[in-house]
């Protein structure tokens, strides 16, 4: 079963058990004196529930603070969505830092810190949540959880603070203009680590700032998404039809630790998906190959499509089970579907039953099939698509093994469909039961006679982009991948016929 996480932040009942907040004012602390510079700041954080001490009359403002006593201020300020499919903790394997023992308190804003996109590991499997949080670490969450949350993080000017490190300097610069980080006589102190006064007095100073506290999860990408050279922000729009939905799940699945919001749960189907590469909507689709109308369309827009075979496909002719009619051929099939000339079973040495020639919609993979192989451009009849067609390929299995029972007529329904697709989904609804396949031409198609070739209507499924997609593009990273060994064994495990 595939895991299903539609997770904005992790159980809030997870975070409070594991650091509980006290509900004392600061004038019950005893270590905070009432005219010290950082009592208003330590007040505040107490009575906002940001902060807590190790006892009712403690708050110890002059320890260190860790990165991961910070992190579960930040989750403290957020705002918690439920999540309407029910949460689950995120498994052990997607967040393995070696330095974070889920038994303990830490484990759970560590993730939520670390899904969420505001903290990042140090190397060598490693997240520090022990480490004390240096004055630039916190600028660089603030900024972060600014930006994760939607409130204003926009830079204008550059403070230049001498000392900080690169990958902190935007955070630094956003962190001064916005008055959140003061210097002393000793400087802003960027590498300095912050005691937990400094840290309320920072938070007190952000607040106001961070209006907008719901925070959802980052993409983040696993070990092979990021050996692509593939990033969250660069990982490629990706479509496709309905018969390659499961390769462009598996793909995602592949690169990405987890679901999230851009997770692709439906696919715009074949037509559409070549529509929306050619406008520049997308990047990468997995499809059947083009029709001519694409084609077509493709040079009207002067864009020009790059195609890779990546999986053999066929087109087959479905009928009910008990229809005993054995085999169709070339002929009868253009028969049937461009000219509607053949309407009895008995023409296909079957029985003397009428037949009824079921017909998918023009932005289909299954019609652009039919098109490309049987009626070589030539349009469908239009008795057929006006009185017979089917908008799905689900349907098309379902009218087809039943249209003699639901219609009253004397008929057996011929369809058409995609042997992957169809062996991927006999089962549903007792299809394999109620439907066969036709022989092409003399030939059974099997598993056997597709491989060998043998089988006359095998095609592919592409992988297609734009030729003009960078050699450095997402697209073309992506690409690598669903040509290798890997995504070959994904294939073949969702029951397609991969192409290396």
């Amino acid at each position: 079963m595939k895991r299903k996480l539609f997770l904005t932040v992790l159980l809030s009942a997870v975070l409070a058990g594991s650091l509980p907040l006290s509900a004392s004012a600061a004038g019950g602390i005893t270590d905070v004196p009432a005219d010290a510079w950082y009592a208003p700041a330590v007040t505040y954080c107490l009575e906002e529930g940001l902060m807590n001490g190790d006892s009712p009359t403690t708050f110890h403002p002059q320890e260190t603070m860790s990165r991961a006593m910070f992190y579960q201020v930040l989750y403290n300020m957020t705002d918690h969505q439920p999540d309407p499919e029910g949460t689950e903790d995120i498994p052990s394997s997607w967040f393995g830092f070696s330095d974070v023992d889920p038994a303990s308190w830490i484990s759970a804003p560590s993730k939520w810190a670390y899904f969420a996109g505001l903290a990042e590991g140090v190397g060598e499997n490693r997240l520090a949540p022990h480490q004390p949080i240096k004055r630039e670490e916190m600028a660089l969450l603030l900024y972060r959880y600014a930006m994760a949350s939607g409130n204003d993080a926009v830079v204008e000017g550059a403070a230049d603070v001498e000392g900080t490190s690169p990958w902190a300097q935007e955070a630094m610069d956003w962190a001064v203009e916005q008055g959140i980080l003061l210097g002393d006589s000793g400087g802003l102190r960027p590498k300095d680590t912050a005691t937990r006064a400094e840290a309320a007095q920072v938070l007190q100073r952000a607040a106001p700032l961070l209006e907008k506290r719901e925070v959802s999860r980052k993409p983040r990408l696993t070990e092979t998404g990021t050996a692509l050279g593939l990033t969250a922000e660069t990982y490629p729009k990706v479509d496709g039809s309905t018969s390659t939905l499961a390769l462009v799940q598996a793909a995602y699945e592949a690169t990405h630790q987890y679901w999230a919001e851009d997770y692709p749960f439906a696919p715009s189907r074949t037509v559409p998906s070549y529509e929306k590469l050619i406008a520049g909507e997308v990047d990468l689709i997995l499809v059947p190959s083009p029709s001519q109308e694409v084609l077509d369309l493709a040079e009207a827009a002067g864009v020009e499509l790059e195609q890779h075979k990546i999986a053999l496909e066929a087109l087959v002719f479905i009928t009910p089970a008990e229809n005993p009619t054995g085999n169709i051929t070339t002929e009868q099939a253009k028969a049937i579907y461009g000219d509607y000339a053949i309407r009895s079973w008995k023409d296909l040495g079957g029985p003397d039953k009428e037949l009824v020639p079921l017909c998918r919609n023009s932005d289909s993979g299954s019609q652009s099939q039919l098109d490309n192989m049987i009626l070589q451009g030539e349009p469908i009849h239009p008795d057929i698509q006006e009185n017979y067609i089917e908008s799905t390929m689900p349907g098309m299995l379902r009218d087809t093994a039943a249209y003699h029972l639901e219609s009253g007529k004397d008929c057996f329904a011929l369809g058409y469909t995609l042997y992957a697709y169809l062996q991927n989904h006999m089962d549903g609804d007792g299809l394999r039961d109620q439907l066969k396949m036709l022989s092409y031409n003399g030939v059974a198609p099997t598993e056997e006679t597709l491989l060998s070739g043998e089988y006359p209507l095998v095609d592919g499924y592409y992988a297609v982009l734009r030729a003009d997609a960078p050699q450095d593009s997402g697209a073309r990273k992506l690409l690598a991948y669903l040509q290798g060994q890997d995504f070959a064994a994904a294939m073949a495990r969702e029951g397609f016929f991969p192409v290396l």
